[in-house]
């Protein structure tokens, strides 16, 4: 399965008006704009972009906690769990944001349908 973070591949146009407070924060991933969940997505791209998946996952949780019916956070929850190699628990978190997207009348549910189709084939 490729990486769908893989390198060069841009995920959104975030734009950051904040300096961090160290360049190592932004090297490492361990920069917080701001406690909420934009703040912890935020981070939890930049952590996974450098090979911190546990802790992108991590900060998906708490951006969840914030925000229990964001689909979005759950579909790259999924995402980074499908860099992981753990396509069970991808499979479920691109299940609950497809549910979701459904819910709030957001057209991605498809995008997360064909996330389930292509693991579950994978896992065949």
């Amino acid at each position: 399965m490729e990486d769908p973070f893989k390198s060069g591949v841009a995920l959104s146009n975030i734009q950051l008006l904040g300096l961090a407070g160290d360049r190592s924060e932004l090297i490492n991933g361990d920069w917080l704009p701001m406690k909420n969940v934009d703040g912890y997505t935020i981070r939890a791209q930049q952590r996974r972009v450098v090979g911190r998946n546990q802790d992108a996952i991590n900060d998906y949780n708490k951006a969840l906690e914030i925000a229990p019916d964001n689909g979005d956070l759950y579909f790259y929850k999924g995402q980074t769990y499908v860099a992981m190699g753990k396509k069970e628990n991808a499979i479920a978190a691109f299940k609950t944001a497809a549910v979701l997207f459904r819910r709030a009348g957001i057209d991605r549910e498809s995008a997360a349908r064909r996330w389930i189709r292509r693991l579950q084939r994978s896992q065949a």
